[in-house]
């Protein structure tokens, strides 16, 4: 729930993009990387939101 936003503007909060790769180092060794990207949509940016991006690195 975004407060300011019941009733007006939207149903569309916007989209995200992913990207991972993920590869095999060793026998018990994984190594991840991952990129978002979420694109607001107006009814969100209006209410003062704005786009958010992560970037994100696993070993396991």
């Amino acid at each position: 729930m975004v407060p300011g936003t019941a009733g007006h503007g939207s149903r569309w909060t916007g989209m995200y993009v992913q990207v991972r790769a993920d590869w095999t180092i060793a026998a018990n060794l994984v190594g991840s990387v991952e990129a978002v990207h979420f694109q607001l949509g107006d009814s969100i940016r209006n209410a003062g939101g704005s786009n958010a991006d992560y970037l994100g690195v696993q070993l396991k």
